[in-house]
């Protein structure tokens, strides 16, 4: 199925038995839900409605419960809808529209001037009638926005004569602020930060998109021509792009060599999920599931089954493939450092993705085989998303991971995560939330090829 996306109305190409193609066309109302399906011929084949908070009802009366079954996955502001479980993925956390409600919190109090902002599980400010939350992303810009508004009024306190003018210098701060957040955003998503070369460029374009946006508004605030404001810009923002590329760079280059990677491009930065259960000093063997196997072919469809939009994948292993500087003891695999490990995810360089390897340790149950390669996408994503530091990274795995384990009674697990994130790994801070990046836990055991 091929989705063409449009601002109010969607056509979906449907691939049959046969390879016949059906075309399907989507409208869509002011929040962007899918609410109208017709046939290439214009023929209304099924009309959907949803109240304020996203709940399905009867089309005709605007009032009850859908009877019937929507032919497509996507509904509430074109979100995906998890049927089985009555929620809606949202992609930076799931919603549940009965209770008005995400499941999780909001890393961030966006607005602290309004007081929803404090009800930090609230939908779109309790306003779900005028705002969409599109991607879980909307409200990092609003804070990067507030930030650069902040400081540049700060910055050209002593040239304000009027409230006007006081405005219009923090709507250029605020506006730089959003493009240099977006723009960094973006530019990671490409190159990566693991490592100086990725890192600085991030950072550089962050910096001069900010950089170009202040020093241009500020120089037409104070009266200069337009080539004059483009060459001040342009100033301001190589002189941010030098210092960000090189701030950014540094730490990208630090981060990778603390994890065994290239310091210029990454390549070769490990991170593992550490197995404290057992003893790395024998040759443990060890007993795969029952109705599991330990090869390439199962672990790709145990992941397209159950991590289906991981991000930042390049190849997958679990057929005894190690990488270099492990070493084999038993069925164990033991890191350069003496840990036993129960995975490892390696980073490709500047530029790309990462390798996972997965251990035969890891395959004593599906639910065991699930932590591992959740906790192993999720580094790929914190590397493919630009989130460098290690240690961050681990507490974000691991706690994860915990609160998983934690719902399906798995107290071994639990106590070992317990154990990494208290003796091993720093706090987490806000940006590591596994929730961004589409981790959740969920209630129902893992699905097996």
């Amino acid at each position: 199925m091929i989705a063409f996306l449009l601002k109010r109305c969607t056509f979906v190409v449907m691939e049959n038995t046969g390879n016949d193609k059906t075309l399907r066309f989507i409208l869509k109302d002011h929040l962007g839900s899918w609410t109208t399906i017709t046939d290439a011929e214009g023929t209304v084949e099924q009309e959907l409605s949803f109240d304020a908070w996203g709940n399905l009802r009867n089309p005709m009366t605007w009032s009850g419960s859908y009877s019937g079954t929507p032919m497509f996955d996507r509904g509430f502001t074109g979100h995906e809808h998890m049927t089985a479980f009555g929620l809606i993925n949202m992609n930076g956390r799931v919603y549940d529209p009965k209770t008005s409600s995400f499941l999780s919190v909001d890393a961030y109090v966006q607005s602290p001037d309004n007081a929803q902002s404090f009800n930090r599980y609230a939908y779109c400010l309790n306003n779900p009638l005028k705002y969409t939350d599109s991607d879980g992303e909307f409200w990092h810009l609003i804070i990067g926005a507030a930030i650069g508004g902040i400081a540049n009024l700060a910055s050209n306190w002593g040239k304000i004569d009027t409230f006007g003018e006081g405005l219009a210098y923090f709507g250029i701060g605020a506006a730089a602020g959003a493009l240099g957040a977006a723009t960094g955003g973006a530019a990671a998503g490409v190159v990566g930060t693991v490592g100086f070369a990725g890192a600085s460029l991030t950072g550089a374009a962050s910096g001069f998109a900010s950089g170009f946006t202040t020093g241009a508004g500020n120089a037409w605030m104070q009266g200069a021509n337009l080539g004059q404001g483009l060459l001040a810009g342009s100033k301001a923002g190589g002189m941010s792009a030098a210092i960000g590329g090189l701030m950014s760079g540094v730490m990208g280059g630090v981060a990778a060599v603390r994890n065994e990677g290239n310091f210029l491009t990454g390549k070769g930065a490990r991170f593992d999920v550490i197995d404290s259960s057992v003893t790395p000093n024998n040759n443990k063997k060890i007993d795969v599931g029952e109705g599991m196997e330990y090869s390439n072919e199962y672990a790709k469809k145990f992941s397209e089954m159950n991590f289906s939009d991981a991000k930042g994948v390049d190849n997958l292993y679990a057929d005894g493939t190690i990488p270099d500087g492990y070493t084999k003891r038993g069925d164990l695999v033991i890191n350069s450092k003496g840990k036993p490990v129960r995975g490892t995810t390696v980073y490709n360089g500047f530029g790309k993705g990462s390798n996972v390897y997965l251990y035969k340790v890891a395959f004593q149950s599906p639910e065991r085989l699930y932590l591992t390669m959740g906790h192993e996408y999720l580094h790929c994503a914190y590397n493919y998303s630009g989130k460098s530091n290690a240690k961050y990274q681990d507490n974000g795995a691991y706690s994860w991971e915990r609160g998983q384990a934690e719902i399906w009674k798995m107290n071994d697990v639990v106590a070992e995560c317990d154990y990494m994130i208290k003796h091993f790994y720093s706090t987490s801070v806000d940006s590591y939330t596994p929730s961004k990046f589409g981790f959740f836990s969920i209630n129902i055991r893992p699905q097996i090829p």
